[in-house]
């Protein structure tokens, strides 16, 4: 092998390693959708039987332990 053809193979080695780094970190980040703080909208919600409460919300958070 030439040693051209030996540096274009390293330079082609390097980007792949490059771009399968980043899918990695950017999977790994990738957000929860349903993390966050939800509110109620009562407008828009039905409740049957009895009244529909007045307000509502919950906080969703990642468990970090595993």
């Amino acid at each position: 092998m030439r040693r051209a053809e030996a540096k274009q193979l390293v330079g082609i080695a390097v980007v792949a390693a490059c771009a399968l780094a980043m899918n990695v970190t950017s999977t790994a980040q990738a957000p929860d959708p349903l993390v966050g703080t939800w509110k109620l909208d009562v407008a828009k919600s039905t409740y049957k039987p009895g009244p529909a409460p007045k307000s509502a919300t919950v906080v969703i958070a990642l468990d970090s332990h595993g």
